[in-house]
């Protein structure tokens, strides 16, 4: 169908490692007309009582780029873009364009408007585009008397809040709300400028800058979370 249509699709799935069957990833898959690019599996996982995920999921290693004809783009699950602003700061010093972000964020009051606000902060941080594809009802909106989960029902919400969302730079303003859905099913859709974006490079290089003049700020923060890593492990 990404063939036939001419398009990239990111969805969400359970992905099971190749190599060691008894590991299960919480993954998006990145399909586009050249076939299959990869997977990207989630990094950071809840744990109990709140989620399952922390006792069903390995966590993922890898941060990887997929390449695409509009340039390359990474992709983020859920927690690892609204609470860990480091992972999007490396997809984007690596050079990715856009950043897709499938999630299942639960309704919360106020929660779009702190959706709002990340993915805002993200876009600016990083001069890059951001696609925010949330999920929509949940159990209260299946077959009647159903009655949800009885493990999170006392904790949290079992409907998802919806408010997809696209944000982005739009020189010279460094990050505009473009496109954002309510909370029931629907398509967004908005049109991605990337020279636009691009227009940054010339007052605002950053990527350059960490690359050349501001290597030592890249080797001070690669040394302090190796610092931490090895205190953990320590």
């Amino acid at each position: 169908m990404a063939r036939e249509h001419d398009l990239y699709v990111v969805f969400g799935l359970p992905e099971r490692d190749a190599a060691d069957p008894g590991k299960l990833y919480n993954a998006a898959a990145v399909v586009g007309p050249e076939g299959v690019l990869g997977s990207y599996r989630k990094v950071h996982l809840g744990e109990l009582p709140w989620v399952t995920e922390g006792a069903v999921y390995t966590p993922g290693t890898k941060l990887p780029l997929f390449p695409t004809r509009f340039g390359p783009i990474g992709v983020q699950i859920c927690y690892d873009f609204w609470f860990n602003p480091e992972l999007t700061r490396l997809l984007a010093l690596k050079g990715a364009r856009l950043i897709a972000v499938p999630v299942g964020s639960f309704a919360a009051p106020g929660r779009p408007d702190t959706m709002r606000a990340t993915a805002l902060a993200r876009a600016q941080e990083n001069l890059v585009h951001v696609a925010v594809s949330n999920s929509v009802g949940g159990p209260g909106t299946r077959a009647a008397g159903y009655s949800g989960s009885a493990l999170t029902e006392s904790l949290r919400p079992d409907d998802y809040v919806g408010h997809s969302m696209i944000a982005g730079p739009a020189f010279p303003r460094f990050g505009v709300l473009m496109a954002e859905a309510g909370s029931l099913e629907e398509i967004v859709v908005t049109t991605i400028n990337l020279r636009q974006q691009a227009r940054f490079e010339k007052v605002f290089d950053y990527r350059r800058w960490r690359a050349g003049r501001l290597a030592s700020a890249s080797r001070l923060i690669a040394d302090e979370f190796q610092a931490l890593a090895d205190a953990a492990e320590g």
